[in-house]
């Protein structure tokens, strides 16, 4: 979720290409998770799991024809299509699936905390604005990112921050160190979603955000996380007005988007279009892995998965959605301990029907296995009591 943008402001840090320490960690996480399939699956929502590979059988099915027939179509390698939805896509989140136990989440939650702390502080110190043309002039772009971690993704690492430590702040009986690093998570959060200057994010965290208030009405905590974040917001406006309102800013990037005259839009439009004529022609199994006129994925996973496999896959594509967006419901409006898991997985879910791929998504393939499966376990529990007498239950 999270080692990645830490890998890539490290190796900005030190100067150093990050493409072999990327490969090194994604293969020990494929390795231990295969690992933990064959030897600890148990899984904990099997409809999930139904769901999950009835879609998965028929993308690597769509996928295996275009690569055999197709194969000039695609605008990268074969194996770059395999790598990416197998291996990081693919296995670690059916690994989730298939191993996930009550203690997960209280074992993941400090060391992530950790993580975002430590790669949000070195964006602040490495990251610039700034991007290199093949002359060697530095153009200032004015959003914010490090040489292997675009503006987009960069939004993303600080809305995570800040959704992270909102939950954590909206969590009980934690260590006070804990609440200090969800202070530090949200402010640095605050300052590289803003920077970033990334539409994706920020829409993402305006959604994660009423989901937490409308989830967490009940909450008394909820409406002072709710003041706190319209105060940074207030905050971050006063110290840097130029990442708002400047020519360049947050505020002109929406208003292009909504002219008309913002060109990456405009490309994307044409892209969903495309994607979706692509569908009507061949509506039960789908017609290719990438969309035809741009020669690239339509950044949107809801089209992508009716563009590759129709509406065979379409349907459990959908059918998993909407139920990771239901058990992250009740994972915030309970007041879970696994709730940032919820949260985050609806972030993801959110930034890919603006900029994501389905073979390449991993965050949120995990995200959605680990939504799942929390959830899944709450549930189970929560019936376990019921059926005790004498014991009452938060529902």
């Amino acid at each position: 979720m999270v080692g990645f943008p830490l890998l890539a402001v490290v190796t900005t840090a030190l100067g150093i290409p990050n493409s072999i320490f990327s490969v090194f960690f994604r293969s020990i996480a494929v390795v231990f998770s295969i690992i933990l399939i064959i030897e600890k699956a148990k899984p904990t929502n099997k409809f999930a799991v139904f769901l999950f590979l009835a879609f998965w059988i028929l993308y690597f099915m769509r996928l295996a024809f275009t690569t055999a027939f197709e194969s000039n179509s695609l605008s990268r390698p074969d194996s770059y299509y395999w790598i990416w939805s197998v291996g990081v896509c693919f296995i670690p989140a059916l690994a989730v699936l298939l191993t996930y136990t009550s203690g997960t989440a209280e074992r993941l939650l400090t060391p992530i905390i950790v993580v975002v702390n430590a790669a949000l502080l070195l964006a602040l110190l490495f990251g610039g604005t700034g991007i290199r043309t093949t002359d060697g002039e530095i153009i200032d772009v004015g959003r914010f990112s490090v040489e292997s971690l675009n503006s987009i993704t960069m939004g993303h690492l600080g809305v995570t921050g800040v959704l992270l430590g909102i939950c954590v702040l909206l969590s009980e009986q934690l260590r006070k160190s804990m609440y200090i690093l969800a202070l530090a998570a949200v402010i640095l959060g605050g300052l590289i979603a803003m920077f970033a200057n990334s539409r994706g994010p920020l829409v993402a965290m305006l959604v994660c955000c009423m989901v937490i208030i409308i989830a967490g009405a009940h909450h008394r905590k909820t409406y002072i996380i709710a003041a706190l974040f319209v105060l940074l917001g207030i905050l971050l406006a006063a110290f840097n007005r130029d990442a708002l309102f400047g020519n360049i800013g947050i505020l002109w990037r929406f208003q292009a988007y909504f002219l008309g005259v913002d060109q990456s839009a405009t490309i994307r439009m044409v892209s969903f279009e495309g994607a979706w004529t692509q569908f009507l022609s061949s509506p039960f199994i789908g017609d290719a892995i990438e969309e035809r006129i741009t020669n690239f994925y339509p950044h949107n996973l809801m089209l992508e998965a009716l563009m590759a496999t129709g509406i065979a896959g379409g349907l459990p594509f959908l059918g998993l959605l909407i139920m990771t967006l239901r058990c992250a419901w009740n994972l915030v409006s309970q007041g879970s301990k696994s709730m940032w898991m919820g949260v985050i997985a609806i972030q993801y879910i959110v930034a890919a029907m603006f900029s994501g791929s389905i073979y390449s998504s991993n965050t949120m393939w995990v995200l959605i296995a680990l939504s799942l499966s929390a959830s899944s376990i709450k549930r189970k529990a929560s019936i376990t009591l019921r059926n005790i007498p004498n014991v009452k239950c938060k529902s």
